[in-house]
């Protein structure tokens, strides 16, 4: 329950899912992907902070079309407040099922602002992102996460962190199968 609201319930079960997106799952790339049998769309990565100010550009990104039945905006933040403020508008304002908080993004723009796969290594302002912004909405809030921080398999934490965000609050986790230091460019980690 939050604020007397039941929380929405989510359910990916058998759904083909399309992968949270930064740069190419903007609206034509997602309509095409319903047509070929894709159930749950993301919007692109929006900056928490730009959609608080009211940035229109980012405001842009949440466009949904008739044929997503199921629909997710896709955030990026660093400070709880932010990502609070951002569930409250998406529920009073956009026409989404659910929000995603991106902490797999691993591009210096956005690590260096604390935000994106950054938040892996900082696993006490996570919880507390994902607690706050959870609790300040009915909509479900799901979070996209690497296998962690580090190349080194030792190092890394997805494993102890998917149940630790669902503790938190996370409806959903999606997870990359490369760390913050594989970037894009090494094989994905399928086990």
């Amino acid at each position: 329950v939050c604020g007397g609201r039941k929380k929405k319930r989510l359910d990916f079960e058998g759904k083909t899912i399309l992968a949270p997106l930064t740069t190419v799952g903007n609206l034509p790339f997602r309509r095409l992907c319903k047509t070929l049998g894709c159930d749950v769309t993301y919007g692109e990565m929006a900056m928490a902070s730009k959609i608080v100010e009211g940035n229109s550009g980012e405001w842009a990104l949440f466009r949904r079309h008739k044929s997503e039945d199921m629909f997710g905006i896709q955030i990026a933040g660093a400070f709880a407040d932010n990502i609070a403020q951002c569930g409250e508008l998406f529920e009073r304002e956009c026409s989404a099922d659910f929000f995603d908080l991106n902490c797999g993004c691993p591009i210096d723009q956005v690590t260096s602002k604390g935000m994106g796969a950054e938040l892996l290594d900082h696993t006490r302002r996570l919880r507390e992102i994902v607690t706050v912004a959870s609790r300040s909405t009915s909509l479900p809030m799901t979070v996209k996460i690497r296998v962690g921080h580090y190349e080194d398999e030792e190092r890394r934490n997805a494993h102890k962190l998917i149940p630790e965000l669902a503790a938190w609050g996370a409806s959903a986790v999606t997870l990359h199968g490369r760390s913050r230091q594989q970037r894009y460019n090494r094989l994905l980690n399928w086990d």
